[in-house]
């Protein structure tokens, strides 16, 4: 009985630190649709790409799991949008918890910010007609 107990345990804590990675995206120009890419392309990118592009709209994911769960999520949004990648634009690192004179607990809650880009020399850009030319 007492493997069980500690299973549980090992099992709780393994889902309560893990959580839920909150994301959403906020797509700049909705009357613009470009077809869904593959999230495995998607490229993450710390610095300006020094290929020309065009900004697509912003992703953001967080939560207390690990940096490379996030790009991962950012890359399934971004890719979702149309994008071939993404420039993260803020990291944001915290810790949340509690500590008391019995002890306690402290999580780092990470966020990361992007906005999402398309390559213009990409394959499946839009038609842009003349009307829409400025």
């Amino acid at each position: 009985m007492r493997v069980y107990g500690f299973l549980f345990i090992i099992l709780f804590s393994s889902i309560f630190y893990s959580g839920c990675i909150t994301s959403s995206a906020v797509i700049y120009d909705e009357n613009t649709k470009y077809s869904a890419t593959n999230p495995k392309k998607v490229k993450i990118f710390r610095n300006e790409p020094p290929q020309p592009y065009i900004a697509l709209g912003e992703v953001t994911a967080g939560n207390n799991s690990h940096m490379s769960w996030l790009e991962n999520s950012l890359r399934k949004k971004a890719a979702a949008i149309g994008g071939d990648a993404v420039i993260i634009t803020n990291v944001t690192n915290s810790a949340v918890g509690s500590v008391n004179q019995y002890g306690g607990s402290l999580i780092t809650k990470h966020q990361l910010n992007g906005v999402v880009i398309k390559f213009k020399n990409s394959e499946n850009l839009p038609e842009v007609s003349a009307q829409n030319k400025l």
